[in-house]
């Protein structure tokens, strides 16, 4: 029965016949009930969200920045510093690769190239790594390591841990300062008293030696530069390579002859 059906009919039940056409005329309809609208269902559909990209699939000047971001993009700084001196540095400002992997492929080898041109024998010192993100409560991290050997899965960890402001509109900042020193510095004092030793041992090997025979003494004696074997060496025929010689196989040569 519809409604209009309904009122005609109303007479014949009287007062309890009109109470229902009433509750069915304002009974509402369903499908024109409005239902609460869940505000997580406007949300956009999550979106595949990787820490960082994989470095077989980086492509170099690529840009990786979307909104909201699919991975960890941060800014690195390095430097390169000798005897505490700036001699280089390079900014990388969109990493998103995994910071061991760009060590190990790029990173490593543009150091190692670094330290080829300097004049002076050098070796790594220390590295410092500084991690940072422009939040209010988050505050520079620091660590430092020996020479180059560097825990990069501690700084990967801390950038996960903020990942969160990158979706805020936040950034991501790694610095790292590659400390190199001259390596000759010690060998070269160290060579010095070497030579005042080896000059000394040449004046008493000449007194033991006048009363024994002088020609192995003449034969033995090092020629000098380029041989730094002195004072006295022997010379492989066949490789042509030096052996330096002390007191002890001199005397036992002159007992041989």
């Amino acid at each position: 029965m519809n409604a209009c059906d309904a009122v005609n009919d109303w007479s014949s039940d009287g007062e309890n016949g009109l109470t229902s056409i009433m509750t069915q005329i304002l009974k509402p309809n369903p499908l024109d009930t409005q239902q609460p609208i869940d505000a997580a269902s406007c949300d956009p559909p999550a979106r595949n969200y990787r820490s960082c990209v994989p470095y077989a699939d980086w492509i170099l000047g690529e840009s990786y920045i979307e909104q909201p971001p699919n991975c960890i993009h941060t800014a690195l700084e390095w430097k390169f510093t000798f005897n505490n001196r700036g001699f280089a540095k390079q900014t990388e400002e969109e990493l998103v690769v995994a910071l061991s992997d760009f060590w190990d492929e790029e990173l490593s080898l543009k150091i190692e190239e670094i330290a080829k041109t300097l004049s002076k024998p050098c070796k790594a010192d220390s590295t410092t790594v500084v991690m940072s993100g422009n939040g209010r409560s988050e505050t520079d991290i620091t660590k430092t390591f020996k020479e180059l050997q560097i825990n990069w899965p501690i700084a990967e960890k801390q950038l996960h841990a903020w990942s969160h402001l990158l979706h805020i509109g936040k950034w991501l900042k790694i610095n790292v300062s590659f400390k190199y020193v001259e390596s000759g510095k010690t060998g070269r004092s160290a060579g010095r008293a070497t030579g005042a030793q080896l000059a000394d041992r040449e004046v008493r090997l000449n007194a033991e030696l006048a009363t024994l025979d002088g020609p192995v003494y003449q034969v033995m004696k090092c020629p000098g530069p380029p041989c730094d074997r002195g004072p006295y060496c022997w010379q492989d025929s066949v490789s042509k390579k030096h052996y330096k010689l002390l007191g002890h196989h001199l005397r036992s040569l002159v007992r041989f002859v």
